[in-house]
């Protein structure tokens, strides 16, 4: 049975093991008694012999709600532990906690849950153990104090419009649960963005663990919990892997000069991080901007165009099934792009010397921008219904005015008549619905 109140666990470092790290001959002699297939009496007489070790273990169960016949099953679990290892349990490490409790079935997470309390166990090694983290948390925390912290997330979300795929998400549970067990407490104040982040990067990239933390730290900013969210981005120590420190600290300090908008910013520095990635295992010897010639960009525009997805990218990315396949017409030109604008800043900025012009060297080939073209999208019935109704409702008043006849007439007028712009609007949204 599980309590019912919640249930905080202080930190096994300020925990102070009750559990004797020796015994004595005459106790030795009662754990092999009491784990025999002896009478009743004969090991109800050993196992008071064995108070030093059962008694800390009986309190432990009882203050995680355990029953009787589970907490037996947890003091029975650990002194066979004791007869197979020879080594009294207030000597064990994590890694013998897991494993005798490997050996208790379904009373697995039990096992885990009781040497967590006594200090044996940390929460990461709680979490490696194989036992689902939820039930973990359950067994620790209590199942209403865990399934009401993560209720207060689901209603938050759904108060700031989530839908029902991410209201009813289980990672959130095992997200909560694997957090609550790092703090030790199940309460959504105890989490940090310090936490949430060291997680986030834990996680498998493009994984539904990694997606659930973003959500669950957006969540709890929200609800003023956190001074922050987190980042979905590659974390600049996986970005610069294999990139000459030089090379990374011209691409830092052309992103601390630019003037750009930030996420094109972003977009051009990891688009040159990813060029000096090629550079390493093709021209070691471009050390900074100044190295690049024309030779060098022809090559580049060569390797871009005979790219597949995958190609120099960070070890963390997640491309799953498209690993391998062609680069797409839009993704050339946007590499090539991005190593465009950093050369051609870096010489107009006196950074280094113009040798070539980036802006022809390394121009998109004719060939890629041909295979350019619109991509439009499908809009819902709704979205046309009111394009329609906007341009049947069409007036003056809604077009921009142009001041070139106002010295002339003396007042603002359209740039062009009504009448036809409402014909080109009304022809252009039947032959959209035409089609």
């Amino acid at each position: 049975m599980l309590a019912a109140e919640p249930r905080l666990l202080q930190p096994a470092s300020i925990r102070v093991s009750q559990l004797p790290t020796e015994l004595t001959d005459g106790e030795w002699s009662a754990v092999a008694t009491a784990v025999s297939h002896a009478n009743q009496r004969v090991r109800l007489a050993a196992r008071r012999a064995l108070r030093r070790v059962l008694d800390p273990l009986r309190r432990e169960g009882e203050a995680l709600g355990l029953e009787i016949k589970s907490i037996r099953t947890v003091q029975r679990a650990v002194l066979e532990g004791m007869l197979a290892h020879r080594v009294a349990c207030g000597a064990w490490e994590g890694p013998t906690w897991v494993a005798v409790a490997s050996h208790a079935g379904s009373f697995r997470p039990n096992v885990l849950a009781v040497a967590y309390q006594l200090g044996g166990l940390s929460g990461e090694q709680m979490l490696t153990a194989g036992v689902h983290p939820t039930h973990l948390a359950r067994r620790l925390f209590g199942q209403p104090m865990l399934d009401g912290e993560v209720m207060r997330v689901r209603h938050h979300l759904k108060a700031v419009g989530y839908g029902w795929a991410a209201l009813d998400d289980n990672t959130l549970t095992s997200t909560l649960a694997i957090l609550f067990i790092q703090v030790g407490q199940a309460k959504l104040e105890a989490l940090s963005v310090e936490v949430i982040e060291a997680a986030h990067r834990a996680a498998p990239a493009s994984s539904d663990r990694r997606s659930s933390l973003y959500r669950l730290a957006h969540a709890l900013h929200g609800m003023g919990l956190l001074p922050r969210g987190i980042t979905r981005r590659v974390y600049s120590s996986v970005a610069d892997e294999s990139i000459d420190p030089e090379w990374a600290a011209w691409c830092a300090r052309w992103q601390a000069t630019t003037t750009l908008a930030p996420k094109t910013a972003e977009n051009v520095h990891y688009g040159v991080l990813r060029a000096a990635r090629w550079l390493a295992c093709e021209h070691p010897n471009v050390h900074r901007p100044e190295d690049w010639t024309r030779e060098v960009a022809l090559a580049y525009v060569a390797a871009v165009n005979r790219g597949v997805v995958g190609d120099h990218g960070t070890s963390g990315a997640c491309l799953g099934e498209h690993r391998g396949a062609p680069l797409s017409p839009r993704s050339k030109d946007r590499l090539l792009g991005t190593v465009r604008i950093f050369l051609r800043d870096c010489q107009e900025w006196g950074w280094c010397p113009r040798h070539f012009d980036p802006s022809r060297a390394l121009a998109t080939p004719r060939s890629v921008k041909a295979l350019i073209a619109p991509n439009p999208r499908v809009l819902a019935d709704d979205v046309w219904a009111k394009l329609l109704w906007a341009g049947l409702q069409l007036q003056e008043t809604d077009l921009p005015s142009s001041d070139g006849g106002a010295a002339v007439i003396g007042r603002m007028r359209p740039t062009y008549p009504i009448e036809l712009v409402k014909a080109i609007t009304i022809a252009w949204l039947f032959a959209g619905l035409a089609q």
